[in-house]
């Protein structure tokens, strides 16, 4: 005889959150890469990195830290580009 593999409810609100909050890192970081760029792009017109405060170039590589990590890790890369 054959068994089907019963799934729980708990099993597919497991599964749904999981993928929820995959996507959701995703989408978190990549916007966190936009931000970088964006700061980045207005640094270099106003004029280099003495335009920023101590307080805002460690904010900014606190960002970039996150990202690197966030990279290493697997979480976001440039090739994962994927339409919703």
């Amino acid at each position: 005889g054959q068994k089907k593999k019963s799934i729980s409810i708990g099993d597919m609100r497991a599964e749904s959150k999981r993928a929820y909050l995959e996507k959701r890192t995703r989408r978190e970081l990549e916007l966190l890469e936009r931000e970088i760029e964006d700061e980045e792009d207005l640094i270099a017109r106003v004029g280099g990195s003495g335009a920023l405060t101590a307080e805002e170039e460690r904010e900014l590589e606190l960002k970039r830290d996150i990202l690197r990590m966030a990279r290493e890790h697997g979480h976001v890369g440039d090739d994962e580009k994927e339409a919703d």
